[in-house]
């Protein structure tokens, strides 16, 4: 999970800077695969961990987390065919900005009901609905929705960071966050 890039504040900083061009565009790719990735890897860590250590693994408890996942992910590439139909030339902006927002809190609705992580559906979502419609402007109206959407997302982040658990964290934690600074360093100077 370390190697995880935060894509709120890559976003951020780009629309800050009014940062345009195919460096922007590469990174952002990037930052969306390199999260796609590390989603995918802790998810299948996760299903091992949980399946418990001892000699009693069920070969389910593994493959159930994983075949979710894949569910899910079907469900995000539905939902992106599903808007790229549903765009039609004679929609207002509003419409096509409120059925994207309901077919995508639809998505991540039944992702949080079997309690998988919605992330990757509504990236693959995302994805679909970009590469079937070709369509960048609908972004562009979604975008003004995202400032909000970040305060609500660190607010909610904020709040369930236990301070003191931090104490409890002592040698390997303090080795975590230096190697991950400079490991985070070292990758964007190469």
């Amino acid at each position: 999970i370390g190697t995880a890039t935060a894509p709120a504040s890559t976003t951020v900083t780009i629309r800050q800077y009014h940062a345009r061009g195919n460096f922007v565009n590469i990174l952002l790719q990037v930052v969306a695969l390199d999260d796609g990735v590390c989603l995918i890897v802790y998810s299948i860590a996760l299903a091992i961990v949980n399946a418990g250590g001892g000699a009693n693994v069920c070969f389910s408890e593994i493959v159930l987390p994983v075949v979710y996942n894949i569910i899910a992910l079907a469900v995000g590439f539905l939902g992106g065919v599903i808007l790229s139909k549903l765009k039609t030339p004679r929609r207002s902006d509003d419409d096509r900005v409120i059925l994207t927002i309901a077919l995508l809190l639809g998505v991540a609705g039944l992702c949080v009901a079997v309690d998988i992580s919605p992330l990757l559906s509504c990236m693959l979502f995302g994805t679909t609905y970009v590469n079937l419609a070709k369509d960048r402007e609908l972004f562009k109206h979604l975008d003004r929705l995202s400032p909000p959407i970040f305060s609500m997302f660190f607010v909610v982040s904020g709040m369930s960071l236990e301070l003191s658990s931090l104490s409890s964290m002592g040698v390997i934690g303090v080795s975590y966050f230096v190697i991950r600074i400079v490991g985070k360093y070292i990758g964007a100077y190469l």
